[in-house]
């Protein structure tokens, strides 16, 4: 089997200022539409920022409270075939 090939881009904008035309060098528009896009600063894209994204907020909290979820983790996997709708609690 064959998998297509998708490229992923990291963009940090942080230092930009949010002017369109501190963004043309990166190709955005191109990126965004054909590529996976992980970006830091998203604020600074402007009205080039997509309305269907996914957004990721990390933040950094105290050992304490922190969850490490591995990668190949199936307990949260939804199938539709479960009797859950038999229960009634």
């Amino acid at each position: 089997v064959k998998l297509p090939v998708v490229r992923i881009h990291h963009m940090d904008l942080y230092r930009l200022s949010g002017r369109e035309e501190e963004l043309v060098p990166l190709n955005m528009e191109f990126v965004l539409r054909e590529c996976i896009c992980l970006v830091e600063w998203p604020s600074r894209l402007g009205k080039l920022s997509p309305v269907d994204r996914l957004e990721a907020i990390l933040q950094i909290v105290p050992s304490q409270e922190s969850e490490q979820i591995p990668a190949n983790d199936d307990s949260n996997d939804d199938d539709d075939d479960d009797d859950d709708d038999d229960n009634d609690d």
